[in-house]
């Protein structure tokens, strides 16, 4: 049995490995919406995700995920 923090970070990366692009990023909120996860939860996990070079991630006013 996964945990929760682990079913959402695989929801997580099939909803972007499936919608994005090289010119379409994704906002947290986006993501957490579309998937319905808490954002602040999702920002942290997706945070996890690219320091292992899962996704890639750039810095701005929102974070964007690939």
């Amino acid at each position: 049995m996964f945990s929760k923090s682990c079913k959402y970070a695989i929801r997580a990366v099939l909803y972007l490995a499936v919608h994005s692009d090289e010119e379409k990023r994704f906002g947290v909120k986006e993501v957490a919406e579309a998937l319905d996860i808490p954002g602040p939860f999702l920002a942290k996990l997706l945070q996890q995700l690219s320091r292992q070079g899962l996704i890639s991630s750039a810095k701005g006013t929102a974070a964007v995920f690939t």
